[in-house]
């Protein structure tokens, strides 16, 4: 066996390199695509934004009320960045916000709100900024999870 045949048979057909070189490109952009579209999908379902959900909900200033003060309400900050993970929101329901507000003034329900208070504290808020949208007047328990899930409150907000 001469040296001629020994490298001969290390040596691809041009066909074979070619096929191997257009698989290769071909599972780049393939690769590249999924990346890309990945980070398209993350970036759209992260920042929802709650303008867009609440668009037809009247909201109020803290210490006003609605016409009907029961039904399933949002606790909500004004001026926060919708582009951040975490979203100031509290989907609750009650039967009496007016009482609600008075809790929240006096903080007597503080196993239920020490994250807002701790959110509150930490961004340099007060009551004056929080804002009140009605959601629904049912308070029926199944569509205040659907307004939970629709605001990913249980997520990124104070629901968890």
């Amino acid at each position: 066996m001469s040296m001629k045949e020994t490298n001969q048979s290390l040596n691809f057909p041009t066909w074979a390199l070619i096929l191997i070189i257009m698989l290769f490109v071909l599972g780049l952009v393939v690769a590249l695509w999924g990346a890309i579209s990945a980070f398209k999908i993350k970036g759209t379902n992260d920042n929802k934004n709650l303008s867009n959900v609440f668009k037809d909900k009247k909201n109020i200033k803290f210490g006003q009320t609605f016409e009907s003060n029961k039904g399933i309400f949002a606790l909500t900050f004004r001026n926060f960045n919708p582009k951040d993970y975490f979203i100031p929101i509290w989907i609750f329901k009650t039967e009496d916000l007016i009482k609600k507000m008075n809790e929240i003034k006096n903080k007597t329900d503080l196993n239920e709100m020490i994250i807002i208070f701790d959110y509150m504290k930490e961004h340099d808020l007060s009551i004056k900024d929080i804002y009140f949208v009605k959601l629904e007047d049912n308070d029926d328990e199944s569509i205040l999870n659907d307004w939970i899930e629709l605001t990913q409150s249980n997520k990124r907000g104070f629901n968890k």
